[in-house]
């Protein structure tokens, strides 16, 4: 890092806390360059420019997510103008996420959503993110189990077991993404 020049992680870390903790558009936009991008790859959703990336997080990102989201760092790759983190997305889907869930209704489950979020810099300032997640994983996560028109009883119940397992399954699979940190990060025995 040359010296004077801020930390890129400090300026992410500031970012998200912003966007997850303050929920605050202006102190978020004061981290970005003038005319950003935000590209949420999956759903094609985001802002371009001052007025496209300030109307995204206002009326669809910033203080639209469930009040119990977690971002739980996975790992982060630093250069000279870019910062890339592998972070995990945790929340229940107790409200509409148009931006990752669109025309999925709360369903009250519990969603551990893996995620890498590419911000390149201008200076000190965001000039754009790039935020990836698997949408059918988020689909299946946070959508409603997958029930089969005119099923049996035993049948829907069937289903409701399988339904259950996968989301457990889904669930473990974000655990098991953390805890690999937890075990690098602990110092050996």
């Amino acid at each position: 890092m040359t010296v004077g020049r801020k930390d890129l992680g400090a300026v992410f870390d500031q970012h998200v806390r912003h966007e997850f903790e303050d929920k605050d558009v202006e102190a978020t936009m004061k981290t970005m360059t003038a005319e950003p991008y935000v590209w949420n790859v999956p759903t094609a959703v985001g802002g371009v420019g001052n007025h496209g990336v300030r109307r995204f997080y206002s009326e669809k990102f910033v203080g639209k997510m469930p009040d119990d989201t977690q971002v739980i760092p996975i790992s982060r790759t630093v250069s000279e103008d870019q910062v890339v983190d592998e972070l995990l997305l945790t929340f229940t889907h107790d409200r509409e996420i148009e931006y990752m869930l669109p025309g999925i209704a709360p369903t009250g489950r519990h969603v551990e959503l893996p995620h890498v979020v590419v911000m390149k810099f201008e200076g000190d300032k965001i000039a754009h993110e790039h935020i990836y997640w698997d949408q059918g994983y988020a689909a299946r996560a946070g959508g409603p189990p997958r029930r089969s028109a005119g099923a049996s009883s035993g049948d829907r119940a069937s289903a409701r077991a399988a339904s259950a397992r996968e989301e457990v399954n889904l669930t473990e699979r974000g655990r098991l993404l953390a805890n690999e940190v937890l075990v690098r990060l602990l110092p050996d025995a």
